[in-house]
């Protein structure tokens, strides 16, 4: 392995795990070992191993911050070589949010057929027209990911919200509003750390109108996520609904526009 790494012969799987670290600049050492490497644990530790020893990887350099991996300066030689894009390290305030970032965009991708999908620093370097955020409001707001999705045959934009700490309500109803302005989104999938945060976001929902907004929403717990349960459902302001028939409904708003 390490004559193959010192002549960039880089395996398609590690390949697709500099990718994504690329995009988000941080990752766990765990997501990392369960999705970007091969054979059994043993082996799978040494190819880490052999990954930082040749400066494809890293870990974070920061002692408080423990099992994280950022990109070597050979990692983003490998990335400028493929053109691909990459992103500096988050601070470290944001790792914890970036690296369970990571872990939801690889269920999301085992879910969905994902033909692409753009993180929030990359919608902001190359503007939200690009990205097909056209708002009719002067306030932009950025996805924390924006995932070009297949369903049936059809493709639809589908942004991630992962909200990891509560919010104020001023805040909460400041995210709602500029995603109603948000015409070319099918959907808003929001991952809620917590079940207050989820019913911060209900209650503005119930109490407040935001008709462009409550057709397209939706919100899971980040547990359920982890533990899959995408095969189950999510909470929308219709009431409890499964994925299924989330985005049924999806592609009928789709034929009514």
């Amino acid at each position: 392995m390490k004559t193959l790494y010192s002549k960039n012969l880089i395996p398609p799987l590690v390949l697709d795990g500099l990718k994504l670290l690329g995009k988000l600049g941080v990752m766990e050492r765990e997501t990392w070992i369960e999705n970007f490497s091969y054979g059994t644990l043993n082996w799978k530790f040494k190819q880490l191993k052999k990954l930082i020893d040749a400066n494809i990887l890293k870990t974070y350099p920061s002692p408080s911050i423990q099992n994280r991996l950022i990109l070597g300066k050979r990692g983003i030689d490998i990335l400028k070589n493929i053109n691909s894009s990459y992103v500096s390290p988050p601070y470290a305030g944001q790792v914890d949010h970036d690296s369970s970032l990571a872990k939801i965009l690889l269920i999301l991708n085992q879910k969905f057929k994902v033909h692409d999908f753009w993180v929030e620093k990359e919608i902001k370097s190359l503007g939200r027209d690009y990205y097909f955020f056209y708002s009719k409001s002067d306030d932009q707001k950025f996805s924390d990911a924006l995932l070009d999705i297949n369903l049936r045959g059809k493709n639809l934009k589908l942004a991630v919200e992962y909200e990891r700490t509560g919010k104020s309500i001023e805040r909460c109803e400041s995210i709602l509003k500029s995603y109603s302005c948000l015409e070319k989104i099918d959907f808003v999938l929001f991952i809620v750390e917590n079940k207050m945060i989820r019913e911060r976001f209900m209650e503005l929902l119930r109490r407040k109108s935001f008709p462009l907004i409550e057709k397209k929403i939706g919100f899971i717990l980040f547990e359920e996520i982890m533990d899959n349960s995408l095969n189950q459902g999510i909470n929308r302001p219709s009431g409890y609904a499964n994925f299924a028939d989330t985005f049924e409904n999806i592609l009928n708003l789709r034929k009514i526009a």
